[in-house]
């Protein structure tokens, strides 16, 4: 390999200033204090509990969940806390009451849970939760994806919600695990995708259900556009077990 004078001069320069700099200058010193540190529920107010319907039969909506989403639900610039829990379906009952939670953010580095006041308590095996403005009138709406019922919350702008799921044709049936809320065709509105697992194998690991004789899976993403009334399109994908 052939250098010429000038690249002898950078390499010795190179070297000169490694040799000159000290390596604690080089690697960033840890602070003693910690970036993030734990909230206990006892200072932060936050005591909620996911339930996951674990059973010995081991069926799939056990293994997923639960769904949390940061929202500032009253628009008063401050995050809030959504989370989603299981609750009651057709392989499962509950021995005490499960429900989802909102939890208003105090401004002061707690929260109060105003889930019963916001009427946002779900009711179904909850997945996970979507937000959006889907009405775009500025406050955020909350979608809830459930094996059983997915429900939508229109923000009502004072501190409450309503369950408009059947007026705004979102009652999908089934099994929705995942959604997104995006304006595909720039039309200001939002709308959502939900990830629809109907779910079917063999009957000794899904519930009855969600179960057929045949070792199938079946999965389906469907698009649904609006508002005030969504349409929807659906790309369906099947794959036959061995």
């Amino acid at each position: 390999m052939n250098f010429s004078r000038r690249g002898f001069l950078r390499i010795g320069m190179a070297l000169g200033a490694a040799k000159a700099l000290p390596m604690r200058a080089l690697v960033p010193q840890s602070s003693e204090e910690p970036l993030f540190r734990e909230a206990a529920s006892t200072s932060c107010g936050i005591e909620w509990v996911h339930e996951n319907a674990m059973s010995d039969n081991r069926y799939l909506p056990e293994t997923l969940g639960p769904g949390c989403a940061f929202l500032d639900f009253d628009n008063d610039g401050w995050m809030d806390i959504y989370l989603v829990n299981s609750g009651p379906c057709d392989f499962w009952t509950p021995a005490k009451p499960v429900r989802n939670a909102l939890y208003k953010n105090n401004r002061d580095g707690t929260f109060t849970d105003v889930t019963e006041k916001a009427g946002v308590a779900g009711g179904t095996f909850g997945m996970g939760v979507a937000v959006g403005d889907y009405d775009n009138d500025g406050w955020p709406d909350i979608f809830v994806t459930s094996y059983g019922r997915c429900i939508l919350y229109k923000n009502n702008r004072n501190g409450t919600f309503s369950d408009v799921t059947e007026k705004a044709g979102l009652a999908t049936p089934g099994w929705t695990t995942s959604a997104v809320w995006f304006d595909f065709d720039n039309a200001v509105f939002l709308i959502y995708l939900s990830a629809v697992s109907l779910t079917m194998a063999r009957s000794r690991s899904l519930p009855a259900a969600i179960t057929r004789s045949e070792p199938t899976i079946i999965a389906s993403l469907e698009f649904f556009a609006g508002p005030p009334a969504f349409s929807t399109t659906t790309m369906a994908m099947a794959r036959f077990l061995k």
